[in-house]
């Protein structure tokens, strides 16, 4: 094995086994301590379980796909065969979130209508998940990582349920004019034309991503509401998340039938 480059280590000699706080051996019975017992009746159900999984972000599938194909499909047969690992829900970010990849935008961050802040994009004429085929090396956003390995699970796990969230909305939405730092939804357009612009912004990616074969089971208007970072983020008044919330669910589910 070859060492690393530049690497260097700093060897202490000393003991410090006695150094340790040790704990009290615990008294073993067979007896319970309390008299509060848990009753498990599977003659009784409640919320139906759907299932278990994990997040997968642009790092995520940008690691994924540049291993060697076979170790790929190995790796993700682990995860999420039927007959293997079995994860069953996935969730995914709508455009950048704060682990990217850096490596699939001309910016840091970028979300699916990115204009200048000076020309609104209401119509979101510009909205693109990206350019290129899934994977090719000139493909962009989330053409580039995300959607190449979610085809390639589905392939391998046809039931999987895909959960989406958004870190922020466009920065132009935004009075901050940014993806990330937080910001809330700028006052100088209509409420209710923005919010209804970014409702149709959830449907035009449910759509696109279902040309794809990738059928988003369910949404969260949100990650994190009001929890500034560094990275992409938002920050959401209440009555912006009842009017948004309730302008997705008639725009995704009454009319386009999501």
């Amino acid at each position: 094995m070859q060492p690393y480059k530049d690497e260097y280590w700093t060897v202490t000699a000393g003991n410090l086994s006695q150094a340790r706080t040790r704990l009290a051996q615990p008294d073993v019975t067979d007896q319970p301590k309390y008299d509060d017992q848990v009753v498990v009746d599977p003659s009784q159900k409640y919320q139906k379980w759907q299932g278990a999984g994990a997040a997968i972000t642009d790092a995520t599938a940008s690691l994924i796909w540049k291993l060697p194909l076979e170790r790929r499909k190995s790796l993700l047969h682990e995860l999420f065969s039927p007959s293997e690992g079995n994860f069953s829900l996935i969730r995914v970010p709508m455009a950048s979130c704060d682990f990217g990849s850096g490596e699939v935008s001309k910016t840091q961050f970028y979300s699916y209508d990115d204009v200048v802040c000076d020309h609104p994009d209401l119509q979101l004429k510009h909205f693109s998940i990206g350019e290129g085929l899934p994977g090719a090396e000139n493909a962009t956003k989330d053409m580039r990582y995300m959607v190449p390995v979610l085809q390639a699970i589905i392939k391998i796990n046809p039931n999987v349920k895909i959960l989406a969230t958004p870190w922020s909305a466009p920065a132009w939405m935004k009075d901050s004019g940014k993806i990330e730092n937080g910001g809330y939804f700028r006052k100088d357009i209509c409420r209710q034309k923005l919010l209804t612009c970014y409702a149709q912004y959830f449907v035009k990616f449910l759509q696109t991503y279902q040309k794809l074969g990738i059928k988003i089971l369910a949404l969260c208007i949100q990650n994190g509401p009001n929890f500034k970072t560094p990275g992409p983020s938002m920050n959401w008044t209440m009555e912006e998340r009842t009017s948004c919330l309730w302008l997705v669910l008639f725009k995704t589910r009454l009319i386009s039938g999501f």
